[in-house]
């Protein structure tokens, strides 16, 4: 898919020359950059996730305070629901 891009000078000066490092064009440079970059923000926001229903998880008391089985995951859930806006981005 064709997409257009704006770059200030700096930033395009250093594509440049890393493409010409690297023996590929500019196009190449800024595909694997969005790969690498995407992938990355792609793990943090998987980790970010597993953190906060840990953290939600770890509040809600299960045999040991003296309650039956809890199915933590739907406690969690609700949880979540109820303070959506507090995990928003």
């Amino acid at each position: 898919m064709p997409m257009s891009l704006r770059l200030d000078k700096e930033l395009e000066k250093k594509i440049t020359q890393i493409s010409k490092r690297l023996n590929v064009n500019k196009t190449e440079i800024i595909r694997r950059s969005l790969n690498k970059y995407l992938s990355e923000i792609a793990e943090i926001d998987k980790n970010l996730s597993h953190f906060i229903y840990r953290k939600l998880e770890k509040s809600i008391p299960g045999s040991a305070h003296g309650r039956l089985s809890i199915n933590h995951s739907s406690e969690v859930l609700k949880r979540i629901k109820k303070n959506k806006n507090k995990y928003k981005k």
